[in-house]
């Protein structure tokens, strides 16, 4: 039962007047709990959302239908040399990267890839390309090649007639393009390539397949 107030008038004006005023603080209430549940779960929703964002593998298309996930969680590369393990078609690919001393994040740099020739291991590229680095703020890459045939001989899978190795080799270059720009600030309009005899003719091949190097 309803207290009544001696307003003007009659009793029943005074009960119904309660009864209104009631009326209105409960849907005040209700209100106000659904505007604070409605943020709490559009907050929780945008969080929730965000860190699903942030812990998504980016996919990268390859060649011939693969692909392959880079994690954002890949290590960034530092100033001076980096051993690189990459797994490729079903193989442990290697290469050596080496950035800048004064390597600045914020910048984008040019990259230039040293295939080695038949036999030759990685090092020597390497070493070649040191200059570039030094004298012109490039990024270099030196991959290593595989030997999976017959004459165990470490090189390249180029054409028919020159092809010292069964692997996959553009699909990796392309993979590695893509480890490069998860890992460090890289121009993708300046990626060159140079190489030695079966290097050489590897980059040939990747001239004709691939639109990756300018």
């Amino acid at each position: 039962t309803l207290d009544t107030f001696d307003f003007p008038g009659s009793k029943q004006k005074g009960d119904l007047w309660m009864v209104k005023k009631m009326k209105l603080v409960t849907s005040l209430i209700s209100l106000a709990v659904g505007i604070i549940l409605a943020g709490g779960v559009s907050g929780c929703s945008t969080h929730l959302d965000r860190r699903k964002a942030e812990s998504s593998p980016t996919t990268v298309k390859l060649p011939q239908g693969r692909s392959q996930e880079i994690s954002p969680s890949t290590t960034l590369l530092k100033p001076g040399t980096n051993e690189i393990q990459l797994k490729y078609d079903g193989l442990q690919r290697e290469m050596l990267v080496r950035l800048p001393d004064d390597y600045d994040p914020a910048k984008r740099y040019p990259v230039v890839f040293g295939f080695h020739g038949a036999g030759g291991p990685m090092e020597a590229y390497h070493r070649r390309l040191k200059t570039l680095v030094r004298e012109h703020g490039m990024i270099s890459v030196s991959p290593q090649g595989v030997s999976d045939i017959e004459r165990g001989k470490t090189a390249w899978n180029c054409f028919e007639n020159h092809r010292l190795s069964n692997a996959d080799d553009v699909g990796f270059v392309a993979r590695a393009v893509d480890y490069l720009a998860a890992s460090a600030s890289i121009d993708r309009d300046r990626l060159f390539a140079t190489g030695g005899s079966s290097g050489a003719i590897f980059c040939f091949r990747l001239a004709m397949e691939t639109d990756l190097f300018a």
